[in-house]
């Protein structure tokens, strides 16, 4: 929700609807939208941050900037000549993973080398014949946004990682002491391993050739909130960078506090997080999201930025096809159709480490249905460079 400050008679104040959500005292995230197109000029966010509100994130392709900001200094922000409107920044409760043993465990035909038991995840998208084809994922690159990466386990060692960035250290503050120190690398590297790990006998991943950008968006803690606006900046980063594909296992539905969106919002064009993933298919880069595990929770629906119309959101199903019970399901509240695909999502072979060191485990949820599907896509857009993320 924007909320608009005209800047006459307004100038210099807080709009009434704006004054309801922000507290007395403390500082709060929020997006500082500015006026015209194109780069967010140096100046312009150099005299917002004279104002004493840090800067977080420079948005180019929405034309904002987050801030943590005390009331005063927003009202010093309102008054500012370039600025069009404020509205807080979402923050959102991770998407929880299924628990382990929480599901039958399917009974999956004999593996085949090379690919070992990861073989029926794989040949459920026909990714063994692809191989045979010389198809790999090489010359594509694909940036993950996750919770963190574990990059010393045997199955994502050889990858080629060309470039890594921890959002989460990056846009810390005095606010995040308590935040846990948990790097999420469990996550992350199970997505990696499952898109592009190879450790032949063991677990083979569909677009092991590829070049992969890792990006650090999420903490793991089910009690601290994420926030839009680093998997915002990580995204421009990944285009940057030159990438072809963003892939993003974690979703995110309300905080308890109410802020962020609800379902009503969920109609491709209100979450800002949203809006930057559609805007990154836009400028030729295909972003491949979870659909999200909540089928069965209060929630109920899709977890954004699955909403989105250009995105290619990604559902789970069993060793049967059927559509997983977690699962979430569309329509959007626009009345779309989603998700768009779906893979094995329910007892998938992925890498994992825990005390004993490095290991394999099967994980179920949408979450990890993505990277099977994002590799699928690697493979189709080697064999098809000159397509666009739409075809």
């Amino acid at each position: 929700m924007l909320y608009l400050i005209p800047f006459s008679p307004w100038a210099g104040e807080i709009s009434p609807r704006l004054e309801r959500v922000l507290p007395p005292e403390g500082r709060v995230l929020m997006w500082v939208d500015l006026v015209g197109e194109g780069e967010v000029p140096d100046a312009w966010v150099e005299e917002i941050a004279k104002t004493g509100a840090r800067v977080r994130v420079r948005s180019k392709w929405l034309r904002s900037v987050s801030v943590r900001a005390t009331k005063g200094q927003l009202e010093e922000i309102a008054s500012l000549p370039f600025v069009r409107g404020l509205s807080p920044v979402a923050r959102f409760r991770r998407a929880e993973p299924m628990p382990l043993g929480s599901l039958p465990v399917p009974k999956f035909p004999p593996g085949r080398a090379p690919y070992g038991p990861s073989f029926f995840q794989l040949d459920m998208l026909g990714v063994p014949e692809l191989h045979k084809m010389g198809l790999t994922g090489e010359g594509i690159r694909i940036a993950v946004l996750d919770a963190g990466f574990d990059t010393t386990h045997p199955a994502v060692l050889g990858l080629r990682i060309i470039a890594f960035k921890d959002f989460v250290k990056e846009l810390a503050d005095d606010t995040l002491e308590a935040s846990p120190t948990s790097s999420g690398n469990g996550h992350g590297l199970s997505v990696l391993s499952v898109l592009g790990g190879r450790d032949e006998g063991k677990l083979v991943g569909p677009a092991y050739g590829a070049e992969f950008i890792l990006a650090r968006t999420e903490n793991t803690s089910w009690e601290w909130p994420l926030e839009e606006d680093a998997w915002i900046a990580a995204a421009e980063w990944a285009d940057s960078l030159g990438a072809d594909i963003i892939s993003s296992s974690l979703g995110y539905f309300r905080w308890d506090d109410g802020t962020g969106y609800s379902p009503d919002d969920l109609d491709g064009d209100t979450p800002r997080i949203t809006r930057a993933a559609d805007e990154a298919v836009r400028r030729g880069i295909l972003v491949v999201t979870a659909a999200g595990n909540e089928a069965q929770s209060e929630w109920g629906t899709l977890i954004c930025p699955g909403d989105g119309d250009s995105v290619i959101t990604v559902g789970a199903v069993d060793e049967d096809l059927e559509v997983a019970s977690f699962s979430s399901q569309g329509p959007t509240s626009d009345g779309r159709v989603k998700p768009d695909l779906v893979a094995l999502g329910v007892e998938v072979l992925a890498a994992w480490t825990d005390s004993s060191g490095a290991t394999y485990r099967r994980i179920s949820g949408t979450s990890i249905a993505t990277p099977l599907i994002t590799g699928l896509s690697a493979l189709i857009l080697q064999a098809h460079p000159d397509w666009s993320p739409i075809q």
